[in-house]
């Protein structure tokens, strides 16, 4: 009896310590959450809401100037949907910028966007990205990651 009493209380301590195994497992096998950053956001993010600014990028509104129907030649590399802007005003700035963007200049960019219906004389709330050039004479090109029309 006495070799009984303490088959149960082992059995049981066995059970329990599964059961709290198995509930810790589970708890440390499941898969976080991870946000990659990335150049093209699932939700916009716009100057006008948007308290931070990444690396090498700038919140600005432009004007366009000129949309270009053929590809360009932008930092050694032939890009489609490409445009020339006016920056009219610079909103925000993030750090390691080579060249940075300036009010009243005009600049060669070209935009990730899917649905790029952009024409001359638009006013638009860019997030645009200053990538460095390699092997070619200029110092960085703009990559427009988001706009909104204003």
């Amino acid at each position: 009896m006495k070799n009984m009493k303490y088959k149960t209380i082992h059995i049981n301590t066995f059970v329990y310590l599964i059961a709290f195994s198995s509930v810790l497992f589970n708890c440390s096998t499941k898969k976080p959450i991870i946000q990659n950053p990335s150049f093209m956001h699932t939700k916009p993010i716009f100057a006008d809401n948007d308290d931070s600014v990444e690396p090498n990028m700038i919140h600005a509104k432009v004007k366009i100037s000129e949309v270009y129907k053929e590809p360009q030649e932008i930092c050694g590399v032939r890009k489609i949907k490409v445009c020339q802007i006016e920056v009219t005003e610079v909103l925000k700035i993030g750090f390691g910028l080579h060249r940075g963007m300036h009010r009243g200049e005009k600049y060669k960019v070209s935009f990730t966007q899917k649905d790029f219906k952009i024409k001359k004389g638009d006013s638009l709330l860019i997030k645009i990205q200053e990538l460095p050039c390699f092997g070619t004479d200029e110092t960085s090109s703009f990559l427009v990651v988001n706009s909104q029309p204003i």
